[in-house]
């Protein structure tokens, strides 16, 4: 399991940056938290299409040996990046 879960932040890492900074954009624009998080399940929903699509697949081996599956891989993420989003708008102040 610890193995698992320490994949699932590889993966994500490669998307922490980026995030952070799409994280920091919303909330200097004004959007509010619903909205912000909504915004990052579409992105999350196009991610997966793109990877399901396209030859990023074959990217996703590692973790299909590791019996992860692509849902499980992307909505681990997704539920990270929804705990970035949350944390961040706390850390401002801005959760409305």
């Amino acid at each position: 399991m610890a193995q698992k879960l320490n994949s699932i932040f590889v993966f994500y890492r490669r998307f922490f940056v980026s995030s952070f900074i799409v994280n920091i954009l919303l909330l200097l624009l004004g959007i509010a938290f619903v909205v912000a998080a909504t915004i990052k399940v579409l992105f999350f929903g196009l991610l997966l299409f793109i990877y399901l699509t396209t030859r990023q697949k074959e990217k996703l081996t590692f973790y299909h040996n590791l019996s992860i599956s692509t849902y499980y891989l992307f909505g681990m993420s997704l539920l990270l990046d929804l705990l970035l989003l949350f944390f961040t708008y706390v850390i401002f102040g801005h959760v409305y």
